[in-house]
């Protein structure tokens, strides 16, 4: 576990290679800390053909959602064929050409909900961001990216997410540019929009419908030389030798279970985890063109994107507020938070939701004014309200393991890393596992085949640890959060204590507050906080107890 001796280790490093001369300092930067903590150096290669002959076999992929489509993405570039082996029939004829709006219901509480057409992905249908890299990838990994955005009407836009810490709005932002803007959009939109990608981009990769139920270890122990699954007419079918497996399987991070009952030497200690409640409420509200000029916004409706995002002081709080408009035609609003929050399922209780919230600094009255709008105009907006709750999240922390791990393993997405969803990571970092995927294999030979890995689980941990580690942090403040075990939450003090003064800084210093959302959004290394004109300005707090 990541404790006050790495924060001590990235402060040395930092000094030693900033400090000393400048020059060595950025040669450091982009040498060692970019590449161990970040996948953008990735980029340039990613999506290119390999130039090295292809690896022999099939790279089998477990699971076809987000992180299985890019982890196939990834695989076809460099093996001779790849296969996804995915449970949801709709996924393999249909799934590129959903629309999201189909299929609403009412709850038996009369609540107006999506039907969610994922069943194994329970949060499909409520609230999800997206931070630039993640569109930085999908551009380099499938060329017909921007042909098919605009067929959708979308455009990439400036990511600015309008964040305000009790009301006071955080300063600074990404300077405006093609590495620095997203889409705008639902979960439903993003991710028919890659499985179409793969489909027409990625010739070769093949679909199965059916699920893996798990592996068999090789005689010496050193690999996976079979993976079973069974077809949707229940037989039990076998796919010998795989070149290398994918565990995309989300959640349920099956291939951690799978590998444990193969035989390898998988002790369970290896998934850390810890408890906090998570609840928070989507309401998406489909505004006809009529109304978009009336809309109370700061500007028109065609130049708004994200409007505004609230979230609490810990000392007061634990309640979460974020609206803006997704897929060019709806307005989203999130509210929830930590802990046991109201969950509105009306305008007139987001109304009183927004009214509870213990900002410092009065919310911008047109947030009001939209909320006051929205009721007046209910009837045509359509809205639906969509519960998510999560409890745990976890870590699979395979890198600590290497010499144990099966040679052709690897896992993405949340079957290794589960964060807590309201800060809004989870597909970002699942497109930086995919780079980092690719980063591998593009060093991979005939001659280093056995330890693909090792070398992958080992490069991911530095580019990992951090969203862990500091989302983790965060929910430690809390007294019902249940640390992992063998932790207490006065773990890694020093760092957060770090991490406070730096936002506190951030409120003050538009440059600051760039290096902490560049750091947040994973395009460059979390030593970055640590370069001397930062670190003196926070040890300058400290002495003065500013």
């Amino acid at each position: 576990m990541a404790s006050t001796t790495d924060f001590l280790w990235y402060l040395s490093t930092a000094v030693v290679g900033c400090a000393t001369i400048p020059a060595l300092g950025k040669l450091f930067r982009s040498k060692v800390l970019v590449p161990r903590y970040c996948a953008v150096q990735d980029l340039e290669q990613a999506g290119k053909p390999r130039s090295k002959p292809k690896l022999k076999g099939q790279a089998v992929i477990c699971g076809g959602s987000v992180a299985g489509l890019l982890a196939a993405a990834v695989a076809i570039d460099h093996y001779e064929s790849v296969l996804i082996i995915e449970a949801e029939e709709n996924l393999i004829d249909s799934g590129s050409n959903w629309k999201f709006d189909d299929g609403i219901r009412l709850s038996p509480d009369g609540v107006p909900i999506h039907v969610n057409p994922r069943s194994r992905v329970k949060q499909y249908t409520s609230t999800h961001a997206y931070m630039p890299m993640c569109f930085r990838t999908l551009r380099h990994l499938f060329p017909s990216y921007q042909e098919e955005i605009e067929k959708l009407g979308l455009e990439e836009r400036f990511h600015d997410t309008k964040f305000h810490v009790a009301g006071f709005p955080l300063l600074g932002a990404f300077d405006d540019g093609p590495d620095t803007s997203v889409l705008w959009v639902t979960r439903g939109t993003l991710e028919p929009l890659i499985r179409k990608l793969v489909l027409q981009d990625k010739p070769g990769i093949q679909f199965a419908e059916g699920t893996v139920t798990g592996f068999q270890r090789s005689n010496d122990g050193k690999s996976i030389d079979e993976l079973n699954w069974r077809n949707p007419k229940g037989a039990t079918l076998a796919i010998q030798n795989p070149s290398l497996v994918i565990d995309a399987t989300g959640t349920t991070q099956a291939g951690f279970k799978w590998l444990s009952k193969a035989g390898f030497d998988i002790p369970a200690g290896l998934r850390a985890q810890y408890q906090v409640p998570l609840h928070y409420v989507t309401t998406l509200l489909r505004v006809p063109p009529h109304l978009r000029g009336k809309l109370p916004l700061e500007n028109s409706w065609d130049e708004t994107d994200w409007i505004y995002v609230y979230l609490p002081d810990f000392s007061k709080e634990t309640g979460i507020l974020s609206i803006g408009i997704v897929d060019r035609d709806k307005i989203l609003i999130c509210c929830g938070g930590w802990g046991d929050l109201p969950r509105p399922h009306s305008i007139p209780e987001i109304k009183q939701y927004v009214h509870n919230l213990q900002a410092q600094r009065p919310i911008d009255a047109r947030i009001f004014e939209l909320l006051d709008f929205f009721e007046e105009h209910v009837d045509e907006l359509n809205p639906t309200y969509t519960d998510a709750s999560q409890d745990i999240c976890s870590y699979i922390q395979y890198h600590t393991l290497a010499a144990s791990l099966p040679s052709n393993f690897v896992a993405i997405g949340d079957s290794i890393l589960q964060l807590n969803p309201i800060f809004g990571q989870g597909v970002t970092l699942t497109a930086i596992e995919a780079l980092t995927l690719d980063s591998i294999l593009r060093q991979t030979d005939t001659s280093n085949l056995y330890d693909i890995s090792a070398r992958f689980f080992k490069l991911l941990a530095g580019r990992l640890d951090y969203a862990w580690n500091s989302t983790k942090d965060t929910d430690y403040l809390l007294p019902f959060t249940i640390p992992v075990e063998g932790e207490d939450k006065s773990i890694r003090r020093l760092a957060r204590w770090y991490s406070g003064a730096v936002m506190k800084l951030a409120f003050r210093d538009p440059s600051v507050a760039d290096s902490l959302a560049k750091i947040r959004g994973f395009a460059v290394p979390q030593t970055d906080l640590l370069a001397p004109s930062i670190l003196a300005r926070v040890l300058w707090m400290g002495l003065t107890n500013q």
